[in-house]
């Protein structure tokens, strides 16, 4: 049986020894002493006056392992402990009010005290209770349990508390072997019970690993583990199983770790730190409108990262949108989107950014990839080639679709439509134009146009105004300029300004003093024509020489021609009247102008006219001007003569 004394007093005080010891005092004058066990059944009761004999009075069953004595130094028990004889051996003294005195005969007057000598109730106590303090060690309690070591010298001691469990065996699961618990006995709330709890656990078999759990109660919920240390150091809070060093968890919606700090100008840091040298800090800047700041030391000083409001700041201290990268003074600032893949194959995308609007209320299209931009492979990688294509997307309806690649081979600008297929090899297959350098090495730039047999491939379009302008500016300029460094001066007379081709025949040449060739690359004249002229169907200038038909005589020729512009008949021996020269096909006739240059055409009043035309000849009559009538050419007549077709 473990028995326990209880002595009635105003306060509870618990002593453990072998036996349990339970002493109630109902006031410091020790009106009645009473011993019970662990199941509170009396064992005895006694009544000692205060000037009695040391066995005192009895009443009820007498205790005959407590002894009593009234004496000078106060009233003292004497409580049996396992031992026998007289109150040297095998006793504790337990002393009760009266005058007690310490070693230095300090009084210590109406006092409780356990003394750790068996034969004497003076010297300073083990345990003393001073109402309502309880001290361990110290003479004067100054709260209601007050522990002090007096070792002397700095290390050479300190109090320990020790709650122990004798239990010696295999331990299972989670084993609780000493606790530490809160009581509250107000009853107001959800009733008087522990409310708060510290325990010690093993969780193997050996109780050589050992943790300590942290309760509480919330309100009306139950005793519950709110912290725990487990045996290798890691410290949960909100879980029983920590995995690090400090896990936190709750199962509500969030779970938060708060850093705060009150001060004025004060920052709330965590650091990260490599043999006691912090590498980086983050946390709020109070001095700096409260923004958030990653930095390589205290919070200010060399930051990296700043949140300011919804901006983030990379290498500054004052986003101005929603993401701002800075470098330092003489340096760009740069964004890397890279990937880790191994084997690098043409289409495999290197990066990419996408625009979209996911929260959109209307879904669907809405709510897809509206435009993007991405870095492809073209080839495959290898040391010597990473052959990459930068691709801009956009959305019409659906998913985005390709719209422009700027290839890596050459440069090229690619626009491309997924409804064209025009199966021009050297272009993408959906392309519909491209811009690239003319040459590796020499560069310029191509434009190019792309379209089926019933399309337009390339339309160069100026447009003025908002609303049918009168300004004189061009809507097109097209401008030849070449380079004379520091500037650029006018392409010279002889070279060329401007050239259309038919694939790679010249049609039309403008070279810089203004001259036009057309079908002439080198043309000397305002506008030079090799081929044939025409104006609406009207106007036919060609530079098909025409021939002679007949009428001129034998021997007869064009000479000196410039097609059907100029040209000279040379008349032969014993023409006739009327020639017929034969001309280019024009739409309807000819009209020509026809001057004698070698006759006596003033003299004798004779004229040339046309007589009549069709689309390929005309005919030339010899008149006489006072009468018309016909009359022969001389021989070796020389003629001038301009035909225009209409």
């Amino acid at each position: 049986m473990r028995t326990a004394i209880a002595v009635a007093v105003t306060v509870v005080l618990v002593v453990l020894f072998d036996a349990r010891v339970v002493a109630q005092v109902s006031d410091i004058l020790l009106e009645r002493f009473t011993l019970t066990d662990s199941d509170g059944v009396t064992l005895c009761q006694e009544h000692p006056p205060r000037t009695s004999t040391p066995e005192g009075n009895l009443t009820g069953t007498p205790c005959d392992t407590v002894r009593q004595t009234n004496g000078a130094a106060g009233v003292v028990f004497w409580i049996k402990d396992g031992g026998t004889g007289t109150n040297t051996t095998g006793w504790v003294n337990f002393a009760v009010a009266g005058t007690v005195v310490d070693t230095t005969g300090t009084p210590l007057d109406n006092q409780v005290a356990i003394f750790t000598d068996a034969n004497t109730i003076e010297g300073d106590p083990g345990l003393r209770f001073v109402t309502p303090n309880l001290g361990v060690g110290t003479p004067s309690p100054a709260e209601l349990i007050d522990v002090e070591d007096t070792s002397d010298g700095a290390g050479v001691g300190f109090p320990v508390v020790r709650i122990s469990d004798a239990f010696d065996g295999t331990w299972t699961g989670d084993s609780v072997f000493a606790a530490l618990d809160f009581f509250s006995a107000d009853t107001s709330g959800d009733g008087a019970g522990v409310k708060a709890a510290i325990r010690a656990f093993s969780n193997n078999t050996t109780g050589s690993r050992v943790g300590l759990s942290f309760l509480t109660e919330n309100d009306t919920a139950d005793l519950t583990i709110k912290a725990t240390l487990e045996p290798n150091g890691n410290l949960g809070i909100g879980t029983t199983t920590p995995g690090e060093l400090l896990e936190v968890e709750n199962d509500d919606t969030r779970t938060i770790a708060q850093i705060s700090n009150s001060a004025t100008d004060g920052d709330p840091e965590f650091c990260w730190a490599l043999s006691g040298t912090k590498i980086f800090c983050m946390g709020v800047d109070d001095g700096d409108g409260d923004k958030w700041k990653l930095g390589t030391t205290a919070i200010g000083t060399a930051t990296a990262l700043t949140v300011d409001g919804g901006n983030v700041g990379i290498g500054t201290t004052t986003p101005v949108s929603l993401l701002d990268v800075r470098a330092p003074d003489g340096a760009a600032g740069i964004v890397t989107l890279a990937t880790d893949e191994l084997t690098v194959v043409p289409d495999d995308e290197l990066g990419r950014i996408n625009f979209q609007a996911p929260s959109e209320s209307d879904g669907g299209d809405a709510i897809l990839v509206a435009a993007s931009i991405h870095a492809e492979a073209a080839l495959t990688f290898s040391a010597g080639s990473n052959r990459t294509d930068i691709v801009l997307s956009v959305a019409n309806t659906g998913v985005e679709e390709e719209r422009i690649r700027l290839a890596g081979l050459g440069g090229r600008f690619s626009f491309l439509d997924s409804a064209q297929s025009q199966g021009v090899t050297t272009f993408p297959g959906n392309a519909i134009g491209s811009i690239a350098a003319l040459s590796s090495t020499t560069g310029g730039m191509d434009i190019v146009g792309i379209a089926d047999a019933d399309a337009t491939g390339l339309r160069l379009q100026g447009i003025l105004g908002s609303s049918n302008p009168t300004d004189t500016i061009a809507a097109i300029v097209l401008s030849g300029t070449k380079q004379d460094l520091p500037a650029f001066q006018p392409v010279g007379d002889a070279e060329t300004v401007l050239q259309i081709r038919n694939s790679s025949t010249d049609l039309i040449t403008v070279l810089g003093d203004g001259n036009v060739g057309f079908g002439d690359t080198t043309p000397t004249q305002t506008i030079d024509l090799t081929g044939t002229f025409g104006l609406s169907d009207v106007l036919l200038l060609s530079s098909t020489a025409p021939t002679i038909s007949a009428g001129f005589g034998a021997g007869a020729a064009i000479s000196g021609n410039n097609g059907t512009v100029a040209f000279r008949v040379d008349v032969g021996i014993t023409a006739g009247s009327v020639g017929t020269i034969g001309l280019p096909t024009a739409t309807t006739g000819w009209n020509c102008f026809t001057e004698n240059l070698t006759g006596n055409i003033n003299n004798s009043g004779e004229q040339t006219v046309q007589l009549s035309s069709t689309t390929a000849t005309a005919v030339i009559e010899n008149q006489t001007s006072s009468s018309g009538a016909a009359t022969s050419w001389s021989d070796n007549d020389t003629l001038s003569v301009i035909c225009f077709a209409f």
